[in-house]
């Protein structure tokens, strides 16, 4: 395979050894790696590689790798005027995150619409080409302080389901599992009959089995409205709710004056961030601070707050809560461990593995959407952990993260009825977790470069 290495604009092929290349990609690291050894003499030093040079790997007329150079390690020769470099190399996914996210308010909108107005405005290099980005999930209000565009990305595509790279070409590809396909042909590696695929390799294990989780720790929405009452005293233009609010959409606002008339505010999202200070604003708003846990009504024209002294105010919300805790199972995988144990599922806990996940305070739009966060999380739990791996002269098309069926008429592989001992577990995907490219060894290769791709694969996403 004729191979071409391109470093800051310069083809330093010739001074690359060909057998020390090796491009890695893995799950969860999201970046694509790249390593090899060059010599550069003392009168070519001027063509040196150093850190946050632009780096591309041509593969038989492919780029198999883009991206920069990290690390640059200078090793002296025994010939005074050569010098090795050790280089590594990432791809372009290091770049997102040269400028931190500061949002005060994104939301609520579809994970995509939110990925796409994350990379205009804090990653605007790779914002060009948006067309990969699929929609996602209804994502609820988000704030974003100082956090990098990379752990975004992530957690957008852990709530979706979906997973996210960037390509050679800095095309971010934020896609459903589905979408995300092996080159294989028919996305199927029949391991009996397929030689273009050896050295076939794979495991079980049941050790790390969950199938009843409890969710904790997160904020979600009560089902229950919640009302507080406060008695203005003429000057107060804030007040302190005793829950945070879900949001502006779920909240009322009722005055009644002390003569019996009653008035509807329209509520509006606070403009400030502190329950001290006060503002002008339409007389007919109420703002609502997230922030502070609390509504503030604006002065006016006189600098007076627009209430009446024992005017009565009844605030209803839908409160935000902490306390609540969320179990999801899968029944099918506890009759399976059940059987294999040799126990009857109903009796005791036969066949039930629990664990509880911390949501971190994370805010969520509804109760349903934690439920639907444990669903993805049984997914890569519930079931016995298969992994493997096989290599492959196949270079082009392999990534982390795709998905492709395993198949076999020797052996029970992925049967749900004899592998699984249960007839009711569907198929599960099998995720590429690592691909390698690595040149073969040179009496592997009499007819110049051969490269050879190791993939190792499990049976539980990795998201995000």
């Amino acid at each position: 395979m004729p191979v071409t290495i391109t470093i800051d604009g310069v083809d330093q092929t010739l001074r690359v050894r060909m057998e020390t290349i090796e491009i890695r990609d893995s799950i969860p690291a999201r970046m694509d790696t790249a390593q090899f050894d060059m010599i550069i003499l003392s009168a070519d030093i001027a063509n040196r590689p150093v850190s946050g040079n632009e780096v591309s790997i041509d593969v038989d007329g492919s780029i198999e790798f883009a991206g920069e150079v990290t690390t640059a390690q200078e090793v002296r020769l025994i010939n005074p005027d050569a010098y090795l470099y050790q280089i590594t190399c990432n791809d372009w996914s290091r770049r997102l995150d040269r400028q931190l996210v500061v949002i005060q308010e994104i939301g609520p909108s579809l994970a995509g619409d939110i990925v796409k107005e994350v990379l205009g405005d804090f990653a605007p290099e790779f914002a060009v080409d948006l067309t990969q980005i699929q929609d996602g999930v209804l994502i609820p209000e988000q704030q974003y302080d100082y956090s990098t565009v990379s752990s975004i990305l992530d957690q957008l595509a852990t709530l979706s389901g979906y997973v996210w790279y960037i390509d050679v070409d800095k095309v971010l590809h934020f896609i459903p599992p589905p979408d995300f396909i092996s080159p294989l042909t028919g996305n199927q590696y029949d391991v009996d009959t397929d030689l273009q695929l050896g050295d076939m390799a794979w495991q079980e294990d049941a050790s790390q089995v969950k199938n009843r989780i409890f969710l904790k720790d997160g904020v979600v929405p009560d089902a229950d409205s919640r009302q507080d009452t406060f008695i203005s005293d003429g000057v107060a233009s804030f007040f302190s709710l005793f829950q945070e609010p879900e949001g502006v959409g779920t909240t009322s606002v009722v005055s009644k004056k002390p003569d019996g008339s009653t008035k509807m505010w329209n509520p509006a999202l606070d403009p400030l961030d502190a329950a001290e200070g006060t503002l002008r604003g339409d007389p007919d708003t109420v703002y609502v601070c997230l922030l502070n846990v609390g509504i503030r009504f604006p002065l006016d024209s006189e600098d007076k707050v627009v209430l009446e002294p024992n005017e009565i105010i009844e605030v209803t919300t839908k409160p935000m809560r902490e306390d609540i805790v969320f179990m999801v199972e899968d029944i099918d995988s506890q009759k399976m461990m059940a059987d294999r144990e040799g126990l009857t599922w109903g009796q005791g806990t036969a066949g039930i593995y629990e664990h509880m996940e911390s949501l971190d305070g994370a805010r969520l739009g509804s109760q349903e959407s934690a439920e639907a966060y444990g669903l993805i999380l049984l997914t890569q739990t519930a079931w016995p952990e298969v992994t493997g791996t096989f290599r492959t002269q196949q270079l082009k098309g392999w990534k982390a993260g795709q998905t492709f069926d395993l198949k076999s008429s020797k052996r029970d592989l992925f049967d749900a009825e004899t592998f699984w001992k249960t007839a009711v577990k569907v198929d599960i995907p099998v995720w590429v977790q690592q691909v390698t490219k690595q040149v073969l060894p040179a009496e592997d290769q009499p007819d110049g470069v051969v490269f050879e791709t190791i993939v190792e694969f499990a049976n539980r996403a990795i998201m995000g």
